[in-house]
């Protein structure tokens, strides 16, 4: 993986690769609706959900863990 990474807080790092893995994975299942979710006790939560004719067809989240301090 690469040693780019997102940084939020100046606590939190996440590697980019990962995000974009999930973003290509999002994109292909072609959800409609994607919602971030940050906090200080868990990793980062992408949740999803793809609607067909008005009606959920699925649903569900990838988590990422931040990277560990070296």
């Amino acid at each position: 993986r690469d040693q780019e990474a997102f940084e939020h807080d100046e606590e939190s790092r996440f590697a980019l690769d990962y995000l974009r893995d999930m973003s290509d994975g999002l994109k292909s299942a072609k959800v409609d609706d994607v919602t971030l979710v940050w906090g200080q006790e868990f990793p980062l939560r992408l949740e999803f959900e793809r609607t067909i004719d008005e009606e959920t067809a699925y649903e569900g989240a990838y988590f990422l863990a931040p990277r560990i301090k070296e």
